[in-house]
């Protein structure tokens, strides 16, 4: 399974929440403990295909970007590490 970073473009705490409620209706495993709007989310598929799943397109109400993670850095709490290699 691969690490997404998944970043909103618009940094409205009512679409913040409901791209978070996407993740959670199909069932996505999240890192929570990064400050919105970053979310980290493990997911089998590619970016362009959780970039579908959660609806971000450019005529959406939500917009943003979606990054495969594939070599990281970097200094954070110990949870986010123990989370990327759990689900890595």
């Amino acid at each position: 399974m691969a690490i997404f970073a998944v970043i909103p473009f618009d940094r409205d705490t009512d679409k913040t929440s409901i791209l978070n409620q996407r993740i959670a209706n199909h069932e996505l495993k999240m890192y929570v403990g990064v400050a919105p709007p970053v979310f980290f989310v493990a997911y089998s598929g590619t970016s362009s295909e959780l970039t579908e799943l959660l609806g971000l397109t450019p005529e959406g109400e939500i917009t943003g970007v979606v990054m495969q993670l594939g070599h990281y850095y970097g200094y954070g709490p110990g949870t986010l590490w123990e989370w990327i290699n759990a689900n890595s």
